[in-house]
């Protein structure tokens, strides 16, 4: 039971996607009758049984999953035209994340029955998503005038406590709630959201164990556990209850990107690849999934997969600049430069003041030695925003490239400014300074430099360092020595 979701259209919801996808499957055996039967119950009638004709039609086969529903539900108010009829589909529709069709079902239901206690909770509900929350507590407010002990509307009303500044009429909501109904999962979900309101986590994150100790199949607790572990920077937490979560409402797409980010940060890149998959299948047209799968095939070190996608989408969207960019970057970072400067140069072509795409040119360039072009890159990119930091290093580094130190330095401070842990910028004006005959400054820069690259692992910044600054085990064996010397340090034996 959900405040949302308070006739369960949501897993009714879940059961046509499910059946839709065994009808699409050629592998499955299954053979779908032509009706769906379905049965649920309203609170002041007998429980009624209602049935969806021609769900395995060609119709139905072609349409999107929200177009599926959508007929689906045209079906069911036909035959069930009735204020529960039309709430019903209202909570289906809010389950869907369509506040404006959830709302357009809820004026027909109030039309048929103004103090229907139900639809006003749910119209507060859907007014409070749709940025109007003093509608939404008006209509609670009726509801619970209506009918002082129905556990929903007190729970909503907790909802709306914040939003008025009245915490403690949320909390005397949520406590006659639980006096009513000790077992009802949605109090707890939001009590743990007014504990974060005061930034107590770890009793926020009681009450939700105790909504999934009392119904272990609820989605919303999973998804606030999940955003909750999130703000603790616990992942792997997040992706456990992540899962849980799409086991029971697979097409939960906001959940699903939230998973893939979690994989992300915990470098678990082929688990990120199968929930991008989800979207690259279900969304075969769509050329922005192949572009992130893409991505996330690239950190995993999946490069020629991830060449694929980028090809199919650049085939899909060829005046798309965006593809092109990405594709570039793929190809510089596996030292195809050639080839990346014809990507980048053809994303310029569709659009010249694209900076990601002018930046990575120069970046490139710099890579192949043409330092000239480099730097007309970098003026580019610095005459659409002076403050680009990857401007500013590219031109920086193109003018200690053409030994004109004392005007790299300026851009590579201000890179700096902003990032005092890139490697490269500290690299290079260790070199300029030590050119300017900031001997002093230079080896600072060097040392820091390499410190960085070690501890970040990029074996390609170590070799620059010690490419630059040659006698770098020297300096530190003298740095150590000092130490060593100093008033007040003793050696420990």
């Amino acid at each position: 039971m959900s405040i949302t979701d308070p006739f369960g259209a949501g897993r009714w919801v879940e059961r046509l996607w499910l059946m839709r996808d065994r009808i699409l499957d050629p592998t499955d055996q299954w053979r779908n009758t032509p009706h769906l039967p379905w049965e649920t119950a309203d609170p002041e009638a007998s429980p009624m049984r209602f049935e969806v004709a021609g769900l395995d039609s060609p119709w139905n086969r072609s349409r999107s999953e929200t177009g599926f529903v959508s007929g689906i539900l045209r079906q069911f108010t036909r035959s069930q035209e009735s204020v529960f009829g039309y709430t019903f589909a209202a909570s289906a529709w809010l389950y869907l994340n369509e506040q404006y069709k959830a709302c357009a079902m809820l004026r027909r239901a109030l039309d048929m029955d103004p103090d229907y206690v139900p639809a006003l909770v749910l119209r507060a509900l859907a007014s409070g998503t749709e940025d109007e929350p003093w509608a939404g507590i008006d209509d609670v407010n009726k509801a619970l005038d209506l009918n002082p002990d129905y556990v929903p509307a007190l729970i909503t009303r907790a909802m709306f406590g914040p939003v008025d500044n009245d915490v403690n009429a949320a909390v005397a909501a949520l406590d006659k709630a639980l006096s009513l109904d000790p077992d009802y999962p949605d109090a707890f979900v939001v009590s743990s959201t007014l504990m974060l309101q005061f930034e107590d986590e770890d009793i926020a994150l009681d009450f939700l164990d105790q909504a999934l100790e009392i119904d272990p199949d609820h989605v919303a607790a999973y998804q606030a556990r999940a955003e909750l572990w999130f703000e603790l920077s616990e992942w792997q937490e997040a992706a456990d209850d992540l899962k849980i979560l799409l086991n029971l409402a697979p097409g939960n797409g906001e959940a699903r990107l939230t998973k893939i980010t979690a994989h992300i940060l915990l470098s678990q890149f082929d688990e990120a690849d199968s929930e991008a998959s989800y979207f690259v299948d279900k969304f075969p047209d769509a050329p922005s999934f192949l572009r992130a799968r893409a991505n996330i095939r690239q950190m995993g070190a999946r490069y020629d997969d991830a060449a694929d996608d980028l090809n199919a989408a650049i085939r899909m969207e060829p005046d798309e600049p965006v593809g092109y960019f990405q594709r570039g970057l793929l190809r510089y970072e596996t030292k195809d430069y050639t080839l990346a400067i014809e990507d980048y140069t053809r994303a310029l072509a569709i659009d010249p003041d694209f900076l990601p795409a002018l930046s990575g040119r120069g970046l490139v360039l710099l890579k192949v030695g043409r330092f000239a072009e480099a730097l007309d890159c970098a003026n580019a990119v610095l005459a659409i925003d002076s403050d680009d930091p990857e401007g500013l290093y590219v031109r920086g580094r193109s003018h200690v490239e053409m030994g004109q130190y004392k005007r790299a330095i300026p851009d590579l401070n201000r890179v700096l400014r902003e990032d005092p842990d890139h490697v490269e910028a500290r690299c290079y004006r260790g070199l300029a300074r030590e050119k300017t005959g900031h001997r002093k400054g230079a080896r600072k820069d060097y040392a820091r430099a390499y410190r960085k690259a070690v501890e970040f692992g990029d074996e390609d910044a170590v070799e620059l360092v010690v490419r630059l600054f040659p006698d770098l085990k020297q300096h530190k064996a003298r740095q150590g020595s000092a130490s060593i010397n100093k008033p007040g340090l003793h050696r420990q034996t």
